[in-house]
């Protein structure tokens, strides 16, 4: 371990290793201070709740996961100290693992001092098909993969659940309050419990875009280097754009008519929005044809044993629905000429 001077120790330093910003000299440093100073540790730990920390360029998640996790179970234990590991790259396509290492801790009560590694595997999924992929991931959350997508993620999930998105997707997500479930796209990332949204982060396109289907998250900067006026919150229906070029995020709302007569009529149609619970798919196209008068042409056959359970706004536009629907259940919608929408 190295030496640290206390007068070295500045509110500053320990506020970059408290961020997850320190190199691993510095973290070095302040691990020694702080075993000689267990006050200033829970201080800080006090403040570090999980659902509000982010992953950094310099460590990525999988790493704060291990290493709190070690600090958080065994802060009090006497004797103990903190180290650092080398850990190896698992792939060159997630570069902020590179050169990355992690803390746990030792016991200097044993004469075995017995490290434990927590190994993870990296799985990188493409989809070079032209519909979209079905995916579901360790927690049992679902994805839907669009085409010329990819998404990264390490196995096993550690406090969080991060996964790293290029392209577009619709996640229904596991609820589990003690581990959040973040998507980070470019820039942004998007904090949720258990609820559906749908991420589309595209290398060619100048925006990014969240819209929130179900339950509620939270969109922010995905590190330091991204400036964000705050966290936003999205509600059902919602849909925060980030102009990459401009810096600048918005709520954007398309206004598309919609049969009010229809709504009215709806018991589950309340003020600006409408949903489906639990509704076969046939059911829901023919609802939705009514609303937005355009005809919906589907194999009804085709449809038999899917249901779909989905908040929209008013203001939302058919395509974009029908869309999302054919995502989470592996249809393609095509338009025609006279408007309307054939679903495959």
């Amino acid at each position: 371990m190295g030496h640290y001077d206390a007068m070295n120790i500045t509110s500053e330093l320990l506020a970059k290793f408290f961020d997850k910003r320190c190199t691993p000299a510095e973290a070095a440093v302040v691990s020694d201070y702080l075993k000689s100073n267990p006050d200033v540790l829970n201080e800080y730990l006090s403040e570090a709740e999980w659902e509000e920390v982010r992953a950094t360029k310099v460590l990525p998640a999988s790493f704060w996961d291990n290493a709190w996790e070690e600090i958080q179970q065994r802060k009090e234990q006497p004797g103990g100290r903190l180290i650092w590991l080398k850990r190896t790259a698992v792939a060159a396509s997630v570069a902020l693992l590179l050169g990355a290492g992690y803390m746990v801790w030792i016991n200097n009560t044993t004469h075995d001092k017995k490290i434990v590694e927590h190994k993870a595997t990296h799985h990188r999924i493409e989809n070079t098909s032209e519909t979209a992929m079905q995916l579901v991931l360790p927690d049992s959350s679902r994805v839907a993969l669009s085409p010329a997508s990819v998404l990264d993620y390490e196995e096993p999930f550690g406090n969080s659940r991060p996964v790293f998105l290029t392209g577009a997707a619709v996640f229904t997500v596991t609820k589990n309050d003690k581990k959040p479930f973040t998507v980070y796209s470019g820039v942004l990332a998007t904090t949720v419990l258990g609820t559906t949204f749908r991420v589309e982060a595209f290398q060619a396109d100048n925006t990014i875009r969240v819209k929130l289907l179900e339950g509620k998250v939270v969109v922010r900067a995905a590190d330091s280097t991204t400036t964000l006026k705050g966290n936003y919150f999205l509600s059902p229906g919602e849909e925060l754009r980030y102009n990459k070029q401009l810096m600048t995020a918005s709520m954007i709302r398309k206004i598309i008519p919609v049969n009010e007569t229809y709504l009215r009529e709806r018991n589950d149609a309340v003020g600006n929005w409408y949903m489906f619970n639990k509704a076969s798919l046939a059911t829901v196209f023919d609802q939705l044809s009514q609303m937005y008068g355009v005809p919906v042409i589907y194999n009804k056959t085709q449809l038999n044993d899917l249901y779909f359970v989905g908040k929209f706004e008013k203001t939302d536009s058919l395509k974009n629905i029908l869309q999302t629907i054919g995502q989470l259940n592996n249809l393609k919608v095509e338009p025609m000429k006279n408007g309307g929408y054939i679903i495959k």
